[in-house]
């Protein structure tokens, strides 16, 4: 159930006027504690996952009861360092063992097939779980948590079941960590009220610009070029490659936008998961503004669990491309995946040496700084427009030939999308906002900042119903679903 049906807006209507009501109810009986409103916020999820694929809601409910015995079990068995470790192990396996085995079973006989010589065709899993690599992510993360002992564990079963199945953030994120969600909801609280219905809705509406009038006009004109590369001039697959850059951008972030404005409308906080990632410096700092939440959990769970930088440098960088080419595979099964994740690893160490080399002999470092600052931004924006050709391409020979045919002199079709222009000037525009907003808050690194204005005012209603209207008005009519979507 895609946030733009009109199915998902009458279900989160309902829901929402239910829980007003509930919270409601709650004030004027004077309640400090709304303990059942998390309970509330599980049914309606799992209800959510029921009309999306009640066979997803089944391995999710496994899934759910297998990480709390686990846990349990763990919590049980924390001072029988043996039994304690295998209980661990028995949760990472079946949980790392249910999302290879529906993602990447038929991906993985297919690979050994061509290896050996022989063509398997045979579909052997029919049906993969709707955001199984995002509610396996979370397990995972909390049961490496329980086994760190960051926090305490989960007493009730309906907690748990709350923090993996909620559903704002279910089929695509962003992926949020059981401490701060546990924390918004242990014992009840009361946050479904008139500011946080503004704030959300507004986060909600941006989200819907981006992905309907940005992402999903780009789309139209991104699958033309990827499909048939060969038949277009060098300039037009250029400009498709830059028109996918902004085309997943907006894609993605309007999508956790909108998660995290129907979270807040719920009451639930969800950080950030983009931060402007095309003025990043270099490819390190991409990935800290860059799908934040899968980017954190990556370093956190697998690349320290690797070791991280705690046994020399060449197991360092060994640890770090591993954690890459994992990070590529997560996104779907395919080779290209892999590669795209390998060439960020091996930029990623590139990059390291670099600065260490540059730390130790370069005897002016602020010579230069804002040409330097420029010209790296340039870089690594055509860096990373490089490796989204590996991402969106369907093979590995169709993403050689796109950059082939724009780098060299070919002729063919020439279209110059004119979407792409309205695309580059509106991030412009967010970038130049967040630049203002930061400077006059003094802070040295610039974040992304979001317009929120004050509904409670005639200015900010017309601006806000102003955005409203334009989104419907610029809106693609086509389908076209969330890129994340499959992953």
């Amino acid at each position: 159930m895609s946030f733009l049906s009109f199915r998902y807006v009458l279900f989160f209507l309902v829901i929402y006027l239910i829980n007003w009501i509930y919270v409601g109810g709650c004030r004027c009986l004077k309640q400090k504690s709304y303990k059942k409103y998390s309970t509330l916020l599980l049914v309606e999820s799992y209800a959510f996952i029921i009309i999306s694929d009640w066979k997803t809601a089944i391995c999710l409910f496994l899934q759910t009861i297998i990480v709390y015995f686990v846990s349990k079990g763990m919590n049980k068995y924390r001072n029988n360092r043996r039994l304690f470790i295998t209980i661990f192990t028995c949760g990472i396996v079946f949980s790392i063992g249910q999302l290879i085995t529906y993602k990447y079973c038929d991906f993985f006989v297919q690979s050994i097939g061509e290896i050996l010589g022989f063509t398997y065709e045979t579909k052997i899993i029919h049906f993969v779980p709707l955001g199984i690599s995002f509610f396996t992510f979370s397990a995972v993360g909390y049961l490496i948590d329980l086994y760190r002992k960051k926090y305490c564990v989960f007493e009730k079963l309906d907690e748990l079941a709350l923090y993996l199945a909620f559903f704002p953030k279910f089929i695509s994120g962003p992926i949020v960590r059981a401490d701060k969600f546990i924390q918004q909801t242990k014992g009840g609280f009361c946050s479904v009220s008139l500011q946080n219905l503004q704030i959300g809705i507004q986060y909600v509406v941006w989200g819907m610009f981006k992905k309907m009038v940005m992402a999903d006009h780009l789309a139209v004109f991104v699958d033309e070029v990827f499909k048939v590369p060969t038949a277009f001039n060098s300039a037009t697959c250029l400009w498709a490659i830059i028109s996918y850059s902004l085309q997943i951008y907006f894609d993605f972030a309007g999508y956790s936008d909108m998660a995290i404005g129907f979270s807040k409308m719920l009451g639930i906080n969800i950080d950030k998961n983009f931060d402007l990632p095309y003025i990043s410096y270099n490819i390190t700092e991409f990935w800290k503004r860059w799908h934040i939440s899968l980017s954190s959990w990556l370093q956190d769970y697998l690349y320290i669990s690797l070791g991280g930088n705690r046994k020399g440098k060449i197991r360092r960088y060994f640890n770090l491309i591993i954690t890459m080419l994992i990070g590529g595979l997560w996104h779907g099964a395919s080779w290209n995946f892999v590669m795209w994740g390998g060439i960020h690893g091996i930029a990623l160490v590139i990059h390291k040496e670099f600065m260490k080399l540059r730390n130790k002999y370069l005897i002016h470092p602020e010579q230069g700084k804002t040409k330097k600052k420029i010209w790296s931004i340039v870089v690594t924006y055509i860096f990373v427009c490089i490796t989204w050709v590996f991402f969106r391409a369907e093979t590995f020979s169709q993403a050689i030939s796109l950059l082939v045919q724009s780098v060299t002199i070919r002729e063919g079709i020439q279209q110059i999308y004119s979407w792409t222009f309205l695309a580059i000037a509106f991030a412009i525009c967010e970038i130049i906002y967040s630049v203002i907003r930061c400077n006059k808050k003094a802070e040295k690194r610039v974040e992304i900042s979001y317009p929120i204005l004050n509904l409670n005012t005639i200015g900010g209603l017309f601006l806000f119903f102003a955005l409203t209207g334009l989104t419907i008005i610029l809106a693609y009519v086509g389908q076209v679903a969330f890129i994340y979507g499959k992953f």
